[in-house]
């Protein structure tokens, strides 16, 4: 959310709706994923499994449910694509790239979730940052809505 309120603070509309529409389809695509997979993260595996993994990180708050796939890896890798998309520089794209990098290794590092669930993650949020671009860029959502919309749709659901 800071780089959406980053770039709508500098008035950039194009980069602020690409960003915001990945934000959202990345948050509702991964929920619902979530929830069709229900993947044991890896703290209730290695219990199922009676493995004594003793590599936890002190402090971090430690889940059971809902590894696949990884949503922050998601929405980093969206972010990043749509931020390279729009970027004329080449040195940024890499920063981009390292920062959902960077995303991807903590959740794995922090025993939130397996390598799969970020590989998952990092595919799904690079399609759904060029699926924004592309939908910004050829302006698929020019939706205008006139004084008289909601007097006609009123009309037409009382028919």
């Amino acid at each position: 959310m800071f780089v959406i309120l980053l770039f709508a603070g500098l008035k950039k509309k194009r980069i602020v709706g690409a960003l915001l529409f990945a934000f959202i389809v990345t948050g509702i695509l991964v929920y619902v994923m979530k929830s069709v997979f229900s993947a044991p993260r890896p703290n209730l595996y290695f219990q199922e499994i009676s493995f004594a993994y003793h590599h936890f990180v002190a402090g971090v708050s430690l889940y059971n449910s809902g590894s696949f796939p990884s949503g922050h890896t998601a929405t980093a890798f969206a972010m990043a694509t749509v931020l390279t998309l729009f970027s004329r520089k080449q040195k940024r794209t890499f920063l981009f790239f390292l920062a959902a990098l960077l995303v991807g290794y903590s959740r794995i590092y922090l025993a939130q979730h397996f390598l799969l669930d970020v590989i998952v993650g990092m595919m799904l949020g690079a399609l759904i940052g060029m699926f924004s671009f592309y939908m910004i860029v050829n302006k698929k959502f020019n939706i205008r809505f006139n004084r008289n919309f909601h007097k006609r749709q009123n009309a037409i659901l009382r028919s």
